[in-house]
């Protein structure tokens, strides 16, 4: 898995630079001296954000899936060039978020996707900063992910009562102390029904 911004264009092969144009979010696939490479675009690198970066991790992780790829490599060292090794945390984010999909509440459960990615692209001795912005980027795409299971569900299994007992819930297994949720009535609102009363 490769990122590339326009300017970096050059240095690709011939044939790959005849079909993509490293526009941002364009994204090809090629099956190369036996390797299959995926690109995508990151556009010129003026107007580049981290932003940017993480929606391009995310369209690639997509990419990844969609072609059945359970491990790969992603060549970072163009990003980490343009802006250090903190940028780890936006790839790694962008493409646990990319790789979301809601799997609660159908009749046939949707086949879980694993995958392995290996960063390439840095020292070695960064290894140890790496692995903590990985880890990090990890929990916060976890807890983000779980927010997003909680809008997706139907409202008759996700009613506000339910919602504050998943977020406690939450809060305890995160280690906080005295998260509390409630339920109030706010003046000029229908009332809750009687069985969504707080406890």
């Amino acid at each position: 898995l490769r990122f590339i911004a326009q300017p970096a264009l050059e240095s690709c092969l011939e044939p790959v630079r005849q079909v993509f144009d490293a526009s941002r979010f364009s994204e090809f696939h090629t099956f190369l001296d036996g390797v299959m490479n995926v690109w995508v675009g990151l556009g010129d690198e003026e107007t580049l954000t981290l932003t940017h970066v993480k929606s391009a991790a995310a369209i690639g992780a997509k990419m990844m899936r969609q072609l059945k790829q359970h491990e790969y490599q992603i060549e970072a060292s163009g990003i980490i060039d343009l802006y250090g090794i903190d940028s780890v945390y936006d790839l790694c984010t962008g493409i646990e978020l990319g790789l979301y999909q809601y799997e609660g509440c159908y009749s046939n459960a949707k086949e879980k996707y694993s995958y392995t990615a290996f960063l390439q692209g840095f020292e070695d001795q960064h290894q140890p900063e790496i692995q903590e912005l990985v880890n990090k980027s990890v929990v916060v795409a976890q807890n983000v992910m779980m927010a997003r299971d909680w809008v997706n569900m139907p409202g008759n299994l996700l009613n506000p009562i339910a919602l504050a007992k998943h977020v406690v819930e939450a809060g305890k297994e995160a280690g906080s102390q005295g998260c509390r949720c409630r339920t109030s009535q706010k003046a000029g609102h229908e009332p809750l029904p009687e069985r969504w009363a707080e406890q």
